[in-house]
């Protein structure tokens, strides 16, 4: 059974974590009133990048908000760099939480994919951040969803 599920994995793998998402910076600390700007890159030089959204999970929550870009809310692509960046101005207390940029990235110019695993979203999430009065700690990771 071992045996069988880590050769499952092997012939998976290849397929679908051959594109990822590397955000800058690792770790930061911000106070209200404050910009932030996340950076994110589409590591993978076989895929185009298709589009990008970006999500807020506030603290103590189980669902995902997906950000309107306006207000102070900015974002700036380069497709041809396959990076983005997420820019929020006046930092606010309630700006805390997990912020999630998702690359959408096209497979259809490999065939040899099944059809579900054609295209991915690539998300790069950000840890739940620690934050005393109005100080802002975000810890970054990644991590990657297929999708239907």
């Amino acid at each position: 059974m071992n045996i069988f599920l880590f050769s499952c994995l092997l012939t998976w793998l290849p397929n679908v974590f051959t594109a990822w998402v590397e955000q800058t910076p690792r770790t930061l600390t911000k106070e209200t009133g404050e910009s932030l700007t996340i950076n994110c890159v589409l590591k993978d030089a076989s895929y185009a990048l298709r589009g990008t959204s970006w999500y807020l999970t506030k603290l103590n929550a189980t669902t995902w908000s997906r950000i309107s870009i306006g207000g102070r809310y900015s974002e700036t692509v380069n497709k041809g760099l396959k990076s983005f960046s997420l820019r929020i101005r006046d930092l606010r207390v309630e700006d805390s939480g997990a912020y999630h940029c998702e690359a959408n990235v096209d497979h259809s110019n490999k065939p040899d994919l099944p059809p579900r695993q054609q295209h991915l979203q690539i998300v790069h999430e950000v840890n739940w951040p620690c934050f005393v009065m109005s100080t802002l700690n975000i810890h970054f990771e990644a991590i990657i969803y297929d999708t239907d």
